[in-house]
C-alpha cells in the first residue's frame, strides 16, 4: 500500500489488530497549533494558528523525570484506537486575580458548535495550599488510647488532624499533588515492619533507595497523602503532605485519611486521583482494562491480546477529562488556567481567569484508492486534546481506521481547510 502525506502535518498509517485477531489500518495525524491573545469569532479572547514548527508524532511515552518517580507528560501517539477523546492540560492552575489564597477552582468547558452550545466537557478541579496530616499531640492520644481499651476496641478515635492550608498563588497541574502517594519506610526500621509487608534484599532498591518497605496507593503512586497503619507506625511518622489538587465534591479529610489507612474505605468510596494529566498506564483500575494476562493467556494467545482487552485502556485522560470524539469548531472556555496578567484574558465578577477560544475546524482525512479504480474519503477524527499551557501550544491527534480485509492500493493523507478559519485569520491580519 502506497502512502502519500500531501499535508504539512506528521502523519503515519500503521496497522492494529482486534480482540478477534483481525487486522486494520490505523491512520494517525498530528496537528499544532500555537494559542494566540487576540479575539477570534464570537467571544473569544484567544485563537489558534498553526504551528510554524510542527511537533512529529510521539513515538514513546514521556514522564516528567524518572518513569518510576513521576507521573506521565503525554503518552505514544500509535495507540491503535481510543474510543473517546482525551483532553489534556499540562500547566499549572493560578490564583483569582493572582493574588494568593487557600482555596480555588480551575476548571475547562468544552461546547459543541451551534447556537445551543451543548457542554461536551465541564471538568473543575479543586486547588488547595500547602497542608498536612499531622499527628494530634501526646495528651490526646493517651486519652483516645484510653478509651479504646475501656471500650475494648469498639471505640477508635482519629488520632490524626489535617491543618488549615497555606496561601498559595499556583499549583502544577500533576498528579503528584493529588492523592495517593508511596510511604517508603526507611531500612533501619526493618524490625518494626510487620514480616509480611518486609521486601525481600532484591527488591529493596524498587524505588531507588534502600527501603525496607513501602505503602503503595495503586491508583496513583507518586501523590500525596496515603498511608496505611502499619507504614505510619512501622516508620514513626507524625506528619504528612496532603494533597493539593482534589476532585469537585470529594475534598479530602483527616476521617478519609485514618480510615483508608486502616483499610475501612467502602468498596467504591476510595478516592481517585484528581488531575488533567496522563494517567499512568500501570495504575488502576486502568492498567485492568488491558484484560486478562493469565497463565491460559501466556498459554494460548501470547502475543495476541487478551480476549477481554478494552480499547478504553488507550485513553490516558482521566475519565471525568474525556468526551465523544471531536468533529471541529468546538469551544473552550478555561478558568485559572492561565496567569491573572495573561494576554487578552478577562476576570469575571468573582476575579477568576478566563480564557476562551474555539478549534479552528480543519478537517484531516485520507482519501482511499482501492485496486479496482474506487475511491473514498475517510475523515480522522480527534481523539487526543492536548493543551500545553506551558508552552502556549495545542495539539490535535487524530486517528481512523479501515478494515484490511479489502485490499488498498493506496492512500493520501489531506486536510479540508475550514474557510470561516481563513477569513477570520485573514480579518485579523494573521496570515
Amino acid at each position: 500500500m502506497d502512502v502519500i502525506n500531501r499535508t504539512a502535518f506528521p502523519a503515519l498509517a500503521f496497522e492494529g489488530l482486534d480482540t478477534q485477531d483481525q487486522p486494520f489500518h490505523v491512520l494517525v495525524m498530528r496537528i499544532t497549533y500555537v494559542l494566540r491573545p487576540g479575539a477570534g469569532a464570537g467571544q473569544c479572547t484567544h485563537h489558534l494558528d498553526f504551528a510554524d514548527d510542527q511537533a512529529p508524532l510521539a513515538a514513546t511515552d514521556s514522564f516528567l523525570g524518572d518513569p518510576a518517580l513521576t507521573s506521565p507528560r503525554g503518552e505514544s501517539d500509535y495507540a491503535p484506537f481510543k474510543p473517546r477523546c482525551d483532553v489534556l492540560v499540562l500547566g499549572h492552575a493560578h490564583a483569582p486575580r493572582g493574588r494568593p489564597c487557600r482555596r480555588f477552582t480551575a476548571s475547562l468547558k468544552l461546547l459543541r458548535p451551534g447556537p445551543a452550545g451543548q457542554a461536551l466537557l465541564d471538568a473543575s478541579l479543586g486547588i488547595v495550599g500547602p497542608r498536612w496530616f499531622r499527628k494530634k499531640r501526646w495528651p490526646l492520644r493517651w486519652i483516645y488510647g484510653l478509651l479504646r481499651f475501656g471500650s475494648l476496641g469498639l471505640v477508635r478515635v482519629n488520632p490524626w488532624t489535617l491543618t488549615a492550608p497555606a496561601a498559595i498563588g499556583s499549583v502544577p497541574l500533576t498528579y503528584e499533588f493529588a492523592f495517593g502517594g508511596t510511604l517508603t519506610i526507611p531500612v533501619e526500621a526493618m524490625s518494626r515492619v510487620p514480616k509480611k509487608f518486609r521486601l525481600p534484599p532484591e527488591r529493596q532498591q524498587d524505588l531507588g533507595q534502600p527501603a525496607a518497605a513501602y505503602a503503595r496507593n495503586e491508583a496513583n503512586p507518586i501523590g500525596m497523602g496515603h498511608a496505611t497503619l502499619w507504614a505510619l507506625q512501622a516508620g514513626r511518622v507524625k506528619r504528612l503532605p496532603a494533597p493539593q489538587i482534589e476532585a469537585p465534591g470529594r475534598p479530602v479529610t483527616s476521617a478519609y485519611f485514618w480510615q483508608n489507612a486502616r483499610g475501612k474505605i467502602k468498596p467504591g468510596k476510595e478516592l481517585t486521583p484528581a488531575g488533567c494529566g496522563p494517567l499512568g498506564r500501570g495504575w488502576s483500575p486502568r492498567r485492568l482494562l488491558a484484560g486478562t494476562p493469565d497463565a491460559a493467556w501466556v498459554r494460548e494467545r501470547h502475543p495476541l491480546l487478551p480476549r477481554d482487552f478494552d480499547f478504553g485502556y488507550w485513553n490516558c485522560a482521566h475519565p471525568q477529562w474525556q468526551t465523544e470524539h471531536l468533529r471541529g469548531d468546538e469551544v473552550l472556555t478555561l478558568t485559572n488556567l492561565l496567569p491573572a496578567d495573561a494576554r487578552s484574558a478577562v476576570q469575571d465578577a468573582q476575579g477568576n481567569t478566563l480564557a476562551r477560544f474555539a478549534l479552528p475546524g480543519h478537517q484531516p482525512f485520507a482519501l482511499v484508492r482501492y485496486p479496482d479504480g474506487r475511491t473514498a474519503s475517510v475523515a480522522l477524527m480527534t481523539d487526543t486534546l492536548i493543551l500545553d499551557l506551558e508552552s502556549g501550544s495545542v495539539t490535535q491527534v487524530a486517528r481512523a481506521r479501515l478494515p484490511k480485509a479489502e485490499p488498498i492500493q493506496g492512500l493520501e493523507f489531506r486536510m479540508e481547510v475550514n474557510p470561516s478559519a481563513l477569513a477570520a485569520a485573514r480579518e485579523a491580519g494573521r496570515p
